[in-house]
């Protein structure tokens, strides 16, 4: 792990690269969040290098140490260290998120000229692709956003979408890489095709269809249909984002990496005969599948899943990180399928964590087994068991 305020997550899942960006949460002893979120928006000034920045927002979490999460009307949240606050009055105005509208104004206003927006009902993209391309997306969007609601919508944690959420789609990769590296400059972006930044809200996307000319979209079913890769990134994208957003996990909160990357890859795997390359969660990976069953080849794992749900550094180890891809897949895949009852559970004990605020390993053990009613290593047989019997579609 990289020192500093922000853990930074390169992951490779065999035919795609996520890069998942959050912030390092804080010692459960160093500080304890406040719940809620501030009705009034507030002006903070904050020493910004050598000199002074004003931000206006909505404090959603403050810490013991006086450590603030400051939410913006475009979605995006900052980190306001103690030492950097200069000033904090509150404001009369009401905090709310901008429409669609105004949305759309502020992520032309970040990429600039040759960019233009299209809108859909729960999505502003901002593209500089073809105008058929984006469409396309939001098409795609669309349907992982309904596959989505349809599998949690009666579940206790999850909420209604606030506002429209934001996505970028660049037609060339040297425009994604200065974009990419601008928002996170210390993350190496090489050779990865999307990523959805916790801290911005936004999802950014290489249009891989490598034609921005295109302009049916038959046209571009029949390029993508080439580049399986893109499909699943921008649902497995898609996934991350609406986690965080219909109510399944917080913002900055420690959220479990099995959890949060194991139902992106339920969701991602693509399907050749659908319109638009992709129709439901659920189906079997052609990536996960056999190498999970090859890792438990012996009925036993490389990563035993009472370690996989304590700790996250098997996400951050380049030596573990397709191992733990596939684990938390299967994990995830079987837990839905066959313990539904103790997966809404767990899902409504992390949707509850606080932001700002580290639970530790012991902790994330208990509760797993409490929710689903078994210990791990029973949860670990029967899975085991249960994902040599799936098959991948042909």
């Amino acid at each position: 792990m990289k020192p500093g305020a922000e853990m930074r997550f390169i992951f490779l899942l065999s035919t795609i690269v996520v890069i998942t960006v959050v912030h390092q949460p804080l010692n459960a002893d160093e500080a304890t969040a406040e719940p809620g979120t501030s009705q009034f928006e507030e002006r903070l000034v904050v020493r910004s290098g050598e000199g002074q920045s004003e931000l206006i927002g909505a404090v959603v979490a403050e810490a013991d140490d006086g450590t603030l999460l400051v939410k913006r009307a475009n979605g995006k949240v900052d980190l306001v260290m103690p030492g950097d606050l200069v000033a904090r009055t509150q404001l009369a105005s009401t905090f709310r998120l901008l429409d669609g509208d105004e949305l759309a104004t502020d992520l032309i206003h970040q990429t600039g000229i040759g960019f233009q927006i299209t809108q859909t009902d729960h999505y502003v993209i901002c593209s500089n692709s073809s105008e058929e391309y984006a469409k396309f997306c939001g098409r795609l969007l669309e349907l992982v956003f309904d596959r989505f609601e349809a599998l949690f919508r009666d579940h206790p944690s999850y909420r209604a979408c606030e506002a429209k959420l934001p996505v970028i789609v660049f037609s060339r990769g040297e425009q994604f890489q200065e974009f990419a590296q601008r928002q996170h400059p210390d993350v190496d972006f090489t050779d990865v095709p999307g990523y959805y930044s916790v801290r911005d809200n936004q999802i950014m996307l290489q249009d891989l269809s490598g034609d921005p000319r295109i302009a049916s979209q038959s046209a571009i079913r029949q390029v993508l249909v080439k580049h399986p890769r893109q499909m699943a990134t921008v649902v497995h994208e898609a996934v991350h984002q609406l986690a965080f957003n219909l109510g399944l996990q917080e913002r900055m909160a420690d959220n479990p990496l099995w959890l949060s990357e194991g139902l992106a890859l339920y969701f991602e795997t693509g399907s050749r005969r659908s319109t638009l390359l992709w129709s439901r969660p659920g189906v079997v990976s052609p990536v996960h599948q056999p190498a999970f069953v090859q890792l438990a080849s012996d009925d036993r794992l490389p990563i035993p899943v009472r370690e996989l749900i304590q700790s996250d550094a098997f996400f951050q180890d380049p030596a573990s990180m397709r191992t733990s891809y596939a684990e938390s897949w299967a994990l995830t895949t079987f837990l839905i399928s066959k313990e539904r009852t103790g997966f809404d559970r767990l899902v409504q004990q992390v949707s509850e964590r606080e932001a700002l605020v580290k639970v530790s390993a012991e902790t994330k053990l208990r509760e797993f087994e409490t929710a689903i009613g078994k210990s791990a290593d029973e949860i670990e047989s029967e899975m085991i068991r249960y994902i040599r019997r799936l098959r991948v579609p042909r």
